[in-house]
């Protein structure tokens, strides 16, 4: 079973009740690894250098390349431990604000998560 150390609103470890590190299973974790994922830029991880999502060079570049955008998330979201497949992902713009929706498969059932 996928098991990851939850992360609040902020992505920010915090304590469970018993004032211990709390963890999120099953589907949550894998949700939010492909939500870590989606947020990583490539570049980001010293000893992984060549994973991450090219925001330099697909969306922070004047007008954004969606296509470019849309490829490397879907990479990034597939590589996720426990994913099966990114069933969609759609994208917008609302002003200045690239914004995503993604359905994604797992192990654990059908999810989706929004950017």
């Amino acid at each position: 079973m996928t098991k990851s150390f939850a992360l609040d609103a902020n992505h920010d470890l915090y304590l469970d009740g018993g004032d211990l590190l709390a963890t999120v299973t099953a589907l949550g974790a894998v949700l939010q690894n492909c939500d870590t994922a989606a947020k990583t830029l490539l570049g980001e991880m010293v000893l992984a250098a060549n994973q991450g999502v090219p925001y330099f060079q697909s969306v922070w570049v004047g007008q954004p390349n969606i296509a470019v955008f849309e490829t490397s998330m879907r990479q990034r979201l597939g590589a996720v431990e426990g994913v099966t497949a990114i069933v969609e992902l759609t994208t917008r713009q609302e002003g200045n604000v690239l914004k995503y929706v993604a359905t994604i498969a797992t192990v654990y059932g059908e999810a989706v998560l929004d950017g």
